[in-house]
């Protein structure tokens, strides 16, 4: 497959997106998750874009930063790639690509099998870097951090907003994480207007990937359950995202 693709900062830097419009959040039982709403988009992007999050590694389970580390799927990781797989099978898709990191390449590589469509690495959908925080459990992470125990969410780091005293530990800023999900996007915009995109990432970064997208409501982002294997549904409805996401085959 090559080495991992970079997008270039060349991309527009008009940030700026559209106000979302209302929408229903409902949420049926604990691993059948549909959740229905509709936000603003700018033209010219993929008619469809779905997006998984990759298979549970050890560092998932027992609570440890991963950020960019290297670190593989486990055994129950292994099976849920085999499963969110199966999903996907009989679907035709125009583009598909994974962050570079073991865990979503891992994760891709299952999908692949089924729906015979080459991946295209790409460390634009990393996760955030996490520096020396990188390998620590939570509960060190947030001391470190000042943090008071139990008051910040494990999947809320994608918006953490470091601070001057938090340079020595070496955190990819907000800033360039959002820099870099945006050079992809307008990637999409450039390459695959109109087009089935499917896309494999991380938890936060998928966040972020919605909010570029136009999906401005951070407290909604930060509420919405993106488990491993998760797959989060785009399709666009006229100038509308329509979004669904669909954990049920998690817990099968």
């Amino acid at each position: 497959m090559g080495a991992p693709l970079s997008i270039e900062d060349n991309a527009n830097r008009n940030h700026n997106c559209a106000t979302q419009t209302d929408g229903i959040l409902c949420i049926k039982v604990a691993y059948l998750t549909n959740i229905s709403k509709k936000i603003t988009i700018r033209i010219n992007m993929p008619q469809k874009i779905t997006i998984i999050r990759h298979g549970e590694t050890d560092y998932n389970k027992d609570d440890i930063l991963q950020g960019q580390l290297n670190i593989p799927l486990n055994k129950l990781g292994v099976e849920q790639a085999k499963k969110v797989a199966k999903k996907l099978e009989g679907i035709v898709f125009d583009v598909f690509f994974s962050s570079d990191l073991p865990r979503t390449v891992q994760t891709a590589q299952a999908i692949k099998k089924v729906i015979k469509k080459e991946i295209i690495e790409i460390n634009n959908l990393r996760e955030r870097g996490l520096g020396k925080l990188e390998g620590l459990h939570k509960d060190e992470a947030f001391k470190l951090l000042g943090i008071k125990k139990g008051t910040f969410p494990l999947h809320h780091f994608w918006d953490f907003d470091e601070k001057k005293r938090d340079t020595h530990l070496l955190l990819e800023t907000k800033k360039d994480l959002y820099r870099r999900v945006n050079q992809f996007i307008q990637k999409l915009k450039k390459d695959y207007a109109g087009k089935n995109v499917l896309l494999v990432s991380h938890g936060g970064t998928m966040r972020v990937l919605l909010h570029r997208l136009g999906f401005t409501d951070i407290d909604y982002l930060k509420k919405i359950p993106i488990i491993n294997t998760s797959i989060i549904k785009l399709v666009k409805n006229g100038r509308k995202y329509d979004i669904h996401i669909d954990d049920e085959h998690v817990s099968k």
